[in-house]
C-alpha cells in the first residue's frame, strides 16, 4: 500500500466564523475624549463610521447632541433633540434621560433662537424633580449644595 502525499496550494481557504463584540462603551469614551480635545472633524467622521449604526441608544444620543452644543451647532442640536424626544417620549417616560435630553434642547434654543422663558421653565421642572428626588431619598427639600454633595445632580 502506498501512501499518497496530498499538496495543500496556498490558495485553500477554510470557513472560518468568528463572533465580533463591539465595546460600545469604549467607543463612545474614544468619541468623547475627540469631542472634548476640540477635534470636531474627526469626532464627528468616527460616529459617523460606528456610532451613528447606535444612535438610537441614549449614552450615544445624548454624547452626540453635547458635541454639538459643545461646537455652537445649536440650531442642529435643537432639531435632532426635537426628534429624538419625540420618537422616544412613550419609551423614555418622564426619566431622568428624558429629562437631561429637554434641558439640552431647551439650551439649543435659548443659543439658536434666543428662547430664554422656555429655557429657564425647563431649568425650573428639572430642579423641581431634583428637589423630589432629594425628599424621596432624605426625607427633606435640599438646597443646591446638598443635592450635589449627595449625588442628585452631576
Amino acid at each position: 500500500m502506498t501512501s499518497r502525499l496530498v499538496e495543500y496550494s496556498e490558495l485553500t481557504t477554510f470557513p472560518l466564523e468568528l463572533e465580533l463584540e463591539e465595546d460600545i462603551e469604549e467607543e463612545i469614551h474614544h468619541f468623547v475624549r475627540l469631542s472634548r480635545l476640540g477635534h470636531y472633524a474627526e469626532a464627528q467622521r468616527f460616529f459617523d463610521q460606528t456610532l451613528r449604526k447606535h444612535d438610537h441608544l441614549f449614552p450615544v444620543f445624548a454624547e452626540y447632541a453635547d458635541m454639538l452644543l459643545e461646537q455652537g451647532r445649536c440650531r442642529q442640536a435643537s432639531e435632532i433633540l426635537e426628534e429624538y424626544i419625540m420618537s422616544m417620549s412613550e419609551s423614555l417616560g418622564d426619566s431622568d434621560e428624558m429629562q437631561l435630553l429637554k434641558l439640552m434642547k431647551s439650551l439649543a434654543d435659548m443659543h439658536s433662537q434666543g428662547a430664554l422663558r422656555s429655557a429657564l421653565e425647563e431649568a425650573q421642572r428639572a430642579w423641581g424633580l431634583l428637589q423630589l428626588a432629594g425628599q424621596k431619598s432624605s426625607g427633606k427639600i435640599l438646597n443646591e449644595v446638598q443635592a450635589s454633595e449627595t449625588g442628585s445632580i452631576g
